[in-house]
């Protein structure tokens, strides 16, 4: 059986990120920050784990919200801060960085290369969509795969375990002109979060997907495998015109 995902956040995960914030914060109380935690942990989740610990960041970090942001930027960006360790660094922007929109955006550019922001970008969509996708149309054209997949991740509209944005729900055409530029994309990687962002939207506007999937057949370009997954469902439910 597979450990739970909430193990992964356990006193080794703690104890590096206070080491890596006592280096860069002369005043982060690396023992206070241990011990409130651990204390925690054993009647928490794994979400409740995450939060807990973007929440005591934000106690122990300057009241300056541009200074502290510089700090877990700085800190994702040590060697070890990757995948698990990363993910409480998003999401003390998500519960946190609405205070500043566009600074927090700008540093997710940077965390979501250690762990994706597609939950931590969720309520910015939700109270400054234009801002956000602003920075979203950016970043379809960055170098880096990661930045690239944002994009296409952070805005599906039945994300897992992401939060629901009403805007995303109702109007298609939001996704659907982020996943239009990043339809060719190279990475494999990307390509399969457009799929399934494509297939999220067919949950509530089968047609549109169903007419997108023709258009994009008819661009030798597009990979047909990207268009078989998006059509998945459809086509397990006899949609007419999804093959």
């Amino acid at each position: 059986m597979a450990e739970p995902l909430k193990n992964h956040f356990d006193r080794n995960l703690v104890e590096l990120l206070a080491s890596r914030f006592e280096a860069i914060a002369h005043d982060f109380d690396g023992p206070r920050f241990i011990t409130t935690l651990l204390a925690a942990f054993p009647t928490l989740e794994l979400k409740d784990r995450i939060n807990l610990i973007a929440d005591e960041l934000r106690a122990s970090l300057p009241d300056d919200y541009p200074t502290a942001l510089s700090m877990v930027v700085s800190v994702a960006e040590t060697d070890g801060i990757e995948e698990f360790a990363a993910w409480p660094l998003c999401s003390f922007v998500e519960r946190h960085g609405l205070v500043d929109p566009p600074e927090s955006l700008a540093a997710m550019e940077q965390l979501t290369r250690q762990f994706s922001c597609e939950f931590a970008i969720r309520p910015f969509l939700e109270h400054h969509l234009d801002l956000t996708l602003t920075h979203l149309h950016r970043w379809t054209q960055s170098d880096d795969e990661t930045v690239r997949r944002l994009p296409s991740e952070g805005t599906r509209p039945h994300l897992p375990w992401g939060p629901k944005v009403t805007a995303l729900l109702d109007d298609p055409e939001i996704g659907v002109g982020l996943l239009t530029k990043l339809r060719h994309d190279e990475s494999e990687t990307v390509r399969r979060s457009v799929a399934n962002h494509l297939n999220d939207i067919a949950r509530n506007h089968p047609d549109r997907v169903v007419e997108i999937a023709g258009e994009w057949s008819d661009d030798p370009t597009v990979e047909p495998s990207m268009i078989r997954h998006a059509l998945r469902r459809r086509v397990k439910k006899g949609h007419p015109g999804a093959r």
